[in-house]
This record gives structure tokens, sequence and C-alpha cells, in this order.
């Protein structure tokens, strides 16, 4: 099962990874805040389409449980899926 901390550490290891390419820190900062809102933009969505608007006022473990039961995977393992599907995507840019 992913983790924060296997999301956070696929992020660290793209961070190393532009700054050893050459790009600067300040525009590396940008560019992983960049991805890191379309990370929190996407998940947001799914999970408000997987569970449905009227579930999202609800509590935090409820959406989770919900999520999984109706997705069939966890928020964290899609997290972790975006994180590697947006990063792909910019080094293919």
């Amino acid at each position: 099962m992913n983790t924060n901390s296997d999301y956070q550490q696929v992020l660290d290891t793209f961070k190393e990874h532009l700054l050893a390419s050459g790009v600067p820190e300040q525009e590396t900062g940008f560019i992983l805040g960049r991805i890191l809102r379309k990370i929190v933009e996407e998940v947001a969505e799914h999970i408000k389409n997987t569970v449905g608007e009227d579930v999202i006022n609800t509590q935090q473990a409820e959406i989770a449980r919900l999520f999984q039961e109706k997705a069939g995977q966890t928020i964290d393992s899609y997290r972790m899926q975006v994180v590697e599907k947006l990063l792909a995507e910019y080094e293919a840019a």
C-alpha cells in the first residue's frame, strides 16, 4: 500500500533529478509547486466524482472508506498514480 512517505519520496527523487540536471533551485520549486497543485486538484476531483458531491461534507475517514469501496483502491494509491502520471508528462515535455 502506498503511503504519504512513498508519495513524498517520489517527489523528493524528482526534485533531486531536476537539480542534478541543472535546473535552478527556484525554478525547481516552482515546477514542484505546479505539480503539487495539479495532484491536489486531480485527486480532489476524482474523489468527488467517485463518492459523490453529497458525501464530500462527511468526515475524512468516511470519505476514504467510501472512495476505497467505490473505486477499489485507496486515496493514497490513486494519489501515487497521479504523481507518477504528472511526473512522466513533465519529463516527456
